[in-house]
């Protein structure tokens, strides 16, 4: 059955590829795929914070304090 997910090649060196595969058994992931999907995910979640922390910040009148 045809799939709706898109797909794409990735090319990693070997400490890369090594420490996906260590991720994928350790907390046990039934494939290669699924981690890097879920690393994907969290890399995103959390490059999108940082984003939107960046842009609060230079929103901020030039006389307030920072954090």
């Amino acid at each position: 059955m045809p799939t709706k997910k898109q797909c794409f090649t990735v090319i990693l060196d070997e400490d890369l590829f090594n420490r996906i595969d260590d991720i994928r058994y350790e907390k046990r992931y039934r494939s290669r795929s699924a981690v890097a999907v879920e690393l994907i995910r969290l890399g995103l979640e959390q490059f999108e914070l940082r984003e939107a922390a960046q842009r609060a910040q230079e929103a901020k009148p030039s006389g307030e304090a920072s954090d």
